[in-house]
């Protein structure tokens, strides 16, 4: 299938599930925490590219929108609290692109909202670069990381030191991708780093627990919906290129909060959440398989 082709499958699926979600009456009124989650912020052609004129409208929709935007490391102390009543909404960006800064910032900053940035740290050194591209996108740099923290509007939390598929990885190397990129982001910017987004959306209760032990208060997932308040592991609402205004406004509003079919019968069938951890081939297998059978919610997500 090629690219044009893929993204208008796509398209036309999170129509179908818009259209049955309205029919069914799924709107609802949602309290609690919504993470929005975007990559690149791009005219680049892949799913994870959001133009940046998409991107603007929809930060003008979250400013105007009955909701209150709050930074990231704020509502975890939220839900750490209790049940959240209100309506909030927390931005997030995976993978550290230099477009973050370059088209992102500028469009929050003006719409006084703050945003979260979930980093690589070994992409941010040049180590390593996005082998989920054929040619690697500009990355932030550490300069570019410090001044930005600085001007306020982003901060930033872990997204492991290298971006691994960590269900593949041992326990050894899964620990140290996710402990020393806290311990990196910390040594370079003087913060505390309270989250983890897991690469590609992939983990089971073994990361939940490494997670923990690194002194991380939350992982962050690709899993849609919102979060209430007592979560260790949050929901997140991913945005692609492909969501025109409607796929939007559907998924603020919570229509497309349930997984798609294909995230839900790969899931069921590899038993990742379910089962804790499988063992080293089943691991193997896992990652592959759910990076095949994701659905729009999941299934471009780095």
């Amino acid at each position: 299938m090629t690219a044009s082709a893929r993204y208008r499958a796509i398209r036309a699926y999170q129509r179908l599930r818009f259209l049955r979600a309205r029919l069914l009456g799924r709107r609802r009124a949602w309290h609690g925490v919504r993470i929005l989650g975007y990559h690149s912020i791009s005219e680049g052609g892949t799913s994870l590219c959001v133009t940046p004129r998409a991107f603007r409208a929809q930060m003008e929709a979250v400013a105007a929108g009955d909701l209150t935007p709050v930074r990231l490391s704020d509502a975890l102390d939220l839900l750490a609290a209790g049940p959240v009543e209100d309506r909030l909404v927390a931005i997030t960006f995976d993978d550290g692109y230099l477009d973050n800064v370059e088209h992102a910032e500028p469009v929050l900053a003006e719409l006084g909202l703050p945003a979260t940035v979930f980093l690589p740290t070994r992409i941010v050194d040049g180590s390593v670069g996005y082998h989920w591209f054929p040619e690697s996108p500009p990355a932030l740099s550490w300069s570019d990381v410090a001044a930005a923290a600085t001007r306020g509007t982003l901060d930033f939390q872990s997204h492991t030191r290298s971006h691994p598929w960590l269900p593949e990885l041992s326990d050894e190397a899964a620990g140290e991708e996710i402990a020393a990129s806290r311990s990196d982001l910390e040594a370079r910017l003087g913060t505390v780093v309270t989250a983890l987004a897991y690469p590609g959306g992939l983990y089971g209760s073994r990361e939940e627990r490494l997670v923990a032990e690194a002194g991380y208060r939350a992982g962050v997932s690709t899993t849609p919906g919102v979060n209430s308040g007592g979560e260790t592991t949050l929901r997140r609402t991913l945005v692609y290129r492909e969501d025109g205004g409607d796929v939007f406004a559907a998924k603020l509003a919570g229509l497309l909060d349930r997984p798609g079919i294909g995230r839900r019968i790969g899931y069921r069938r590899l038993g990742t959440f379910a089962r804790g951890r499988p063992s080293a081939s089943d691991q193997r297998s896992s990652a592959r398989r759910a990076r095949s059978t994701n659905d729009d919610d999941q299934r471009f997500s780095r």
